[in-house]
């Protein structure tokens, strides 16, 4: 699985980022962030989920909103945090070695 191409909704509270963060690693990674889950929506990134009551049910709305997409035949998948986190490092990781060998090449032909 990659980011690329794919309309990403964050759910819960991240501990590894601020939203501003997840949204520019998503943008710069090609993919399309969204505020919330819709038919278009291809990946739910699921964090943790506060104690708080109404916040607690308006996280879960999201996760059963995916859900029932996912059922319904629409290509959806839901992760946590976690996984997205190593998703997201072995895309950047192949792109920054991509990058550098480019650049090794280039100097070689010098």
């Amino acid at each position: 699985m990659n980011i690329e191409g794919e309309y990403v909704v964050f759910s819960g509270e991240l501990l590894c980022m601020s939203r501003k963060q997840a949204k520019a690693l998503i943008y710069s990674l090609g993919g399309y962030n969204q505020q919330t889950v819709n038919k278009k929506t291809t990946l739910l990134v699921t964090g943790l989920f506060k104690t708080h009551f109404f916040s607690k049910e308006i996280q879960y709305k999201e996760k059963r909103k995916a859900e029932s997409l996912a059922k319904d035949g629409y290509p959806i998948q839901i992760i946590d945090e976690k996984k997205f986190l190593i998703i997201a490092n072995k895309e950047l990781v192949t792109c920054i070695r991509h990058t550098y060998q480019k650049d090794l090449l280039e100097n070689l032909k010098m």
